[in-house]
């Protein structure tokens, strides 16, 4: 990668194994269906429906891992009170159960739906609308927080107050932290201490705590000088605050620290399960992610392993279902641990005139580093000497031969953006974590290819020699950011001689690391330049002609 930093060479064994990752290695009766055998239509519109993801784009599956909205988003969310948001380039809308657009992608940013209303953005002013995208309450505040027993927070000038969903303010901005109102409070601090508000703004608990969390099944997680407890609605103590951490309670039981493991505890404050883990979360439909310190599983309320530890990551269970990670394959499993969906990491190479090969993803991992790079590598190629050619490229413009260093965590993987008449445009992201930062590092690099000669495409070959495309693209990029109003932090320099680029079916992508134009939270600056705005200057006889035919 152009921008991978550089290591002094230390002896690490690479281990290189094919993409034919756990789905092919479990018993063939629970291995889901191809693919090609996933598609389905909405069987109702209450049927529950689950993100997924499938090179890059995200769409949605039902509860037997049927793909009922096909992978087309660059950003999806669960559906909330019959909504999901999704992104469309950059920008977010709402779609229903069945895929439609029922709210356009107009928003910068976005969130689920709340008590009827959603949060909303553009010109990095916040306001909500309706379900049926009519503006609730103006774009006019710094941030807010999703509605709450009736009230959302709003930052104005440095300071959080609430408003009602009618828009008017219900309690003055005059806070520099709240929580969200569970039991009717909400926690607030106006200095270093925390405490709790009710709906007029008063406190009814005093700030006396370092931090709190919203209530909880009637319970709250306080801290005072690193020591963690619970408090009733009447700012009792019911369990002293003698750990070290803790999460909320959920389903009866509270997640803590103690002596640097993790058990659960009940509402008097006796442990159920006794400390054991690295780490844990909350329960959720009778299960509890534990980690054992090198993978995740999910235990009973009695504590018993139901589902062993196996996953890279998972999320909580929501509706029967779990998002995780199986040898950092995107996957979904039951309450039993049944897999019922896994992201497809076997690609057929479509060539002008029918299957070139297949692609599949190979892994490099480290024996003495925390390290795992994904690249793709073909097979099936009729020409051996032009495969080991595109294999050998493949491998070198994904760095797959970096070496990890001490105290850091390294993950890579791609997603396959276009493949069509034989041209593969394909985007690796690096993500880098190293101990004690305040947060990772995440890189892009594409490889944009022929796959009929290995040809890798810069982007000046995309254009007619001599159309000045760079000039052109400045000028359409430059109106790009004056529409949308990106804060920049330092002024636009124009394309470069180097310039990092990937394709799709419908459009140029033209794109910039993370602190080269915009600061950390906004992400990778991308712009997307559909084709028929820049017809004029293409090469007739380069990728694009090929791409559109």
């Amino acid at each position: 990668m152009s921008k991978r930093f550089i290591i002094v060479v230390i002896f690490v064994v690479l281990i290189v194994s094919s993409a034919v990752f756990v789905y092919l290695q479990r018993d063939i009766n629970n291995k889901p269906k191809d693919k090609a055998e996933q598609y389905t239509e909405p069987q109702e519109a209450n049927e529950e429906l689950y993100v997924m993801r499938d090179n890059g784009r995200y769409g949605y599956i039902n509860r037997s891992g049927l793909v009922v909205i096909k992978p087309q988003f660059e950003d999806a969310y669960d559906f909330s009170e019959g909504l999901a948001r999704v992104a469309v380039q950059h920008k977010y809308g709402f779609i229903d159960k069945s895929g439609k657009m029922v709210i356009e992608p107009v928003f910068d940013d976005a969130g689920d739906f709340v008590e009827g209303l959603a949060r909303v953005s553009t010109d990095n002013k916040y306001g909500f609308i309706d379900k049926n995208g009519n503006a609730r309450i103006p774009m006019e505040y710094e941030l807010v927080s999703e509605f709450s027993g009736g009230l959302a927070g709003i930052y104005v000038q440095g300071k959080w107050g609430f408003i009602n969903n009618k828009g008017e303010i219900a309690i003055q901005p005059r806070f520099n932290n709240v929580g969200f109102f569970k039991s009717g409070y909400a926690s607030a601090s106006e200095n270093e201490l925390y405490g709790y508000i009710n709906k007029k703004g008063q406190y009814v608990i005093e700030p006396k705590f370092n931090y709190a969390n919203s209530f909880s099944e009637g319970l709250a997680g306080v801290g005072i000088n690193n020591k963690y407890g619970y408090i009733n609605i009447k700012g009792n103590a019911v369990i002293e605050l003698v750990f070290q951490s803790g999460f909320d309670f959920a389903e009866d039981l509270a997640a803590v620290m103690q002596d640097g493991k993790w058990g659960f505890i009940d509402k008097k404050g006796d442990f159920v399960i006794k400390p054991a883990y690295e780490t844990a979360d909350g329960f959720s439909e009778g299960r509890a992610a534990v980690y054992d310190g090198k993978y995740w599983g999910f235990i009973d309320n009695k504590g018993n392993i139901v589902i062993k530890p196996q996953f890279n990551y998972v999320e909580k269970f929501y509706k029967g279902l779990a998002a995780v990670r199986i040898d950092d394959v995107f996957s979904y499993v039951d309450l039993q641990g049944k897999l019922i969906w896994h992201e497809v990491e076997n690609i057929e190479i479509q060539g002008p005139d029918g299957v070139l090969g297949r692609l599949i993803k190979m892994k490099a991992q480290s024996n003495q580093y925390d390290l795992a790079i994904k690249y793709p590598y073909v097979i099936d190629m009729s020409n051996n000497e032009l495969q080991n050619k595109i294999n050998e490229l493949f491998k070198a413009q994904s760095g797959a031969d970096y070496k990890g260093r001490p105290d850091e965590t390294f993950r890579q993987d791609y997603d396959v953006m276009l493949n069509k008449n034989g041209i593969i445009s394909i985007l690796n992201q690096s993500d880098m974590y190293m101990k004690g930062a305040a947060h990772g590092l995440s890189m892009r690099s594409a490889i944009n290819i022929d796959m009929t000669n290995g040809k890798l495409y810069a982007l000046k070959d995309l254009f007619k020699a001599g159309s000045d495309y760079k000039g052109k693209l400045d000028t359409i990029i430059k109106d790009k950011l004056a529409d949308d109003n990106i804060p920049l932090l330092r002024e636009f320099q124009g394309i470069g001689d180097k310039q990092e680029y990937y394709l799709t079916e419908k459009e140029l992508v033209v794109y910039y690391q993370l602190y080269d134009y915009t600061p950390y939270a906004y992400g990778f600056l991308e712009f997307y330049i559909p084709y028929k705005e820049i017809t004029n200057f293409i090469d007739k006889e380069g990728p694009i002609v090929r791409i559109l035919e």
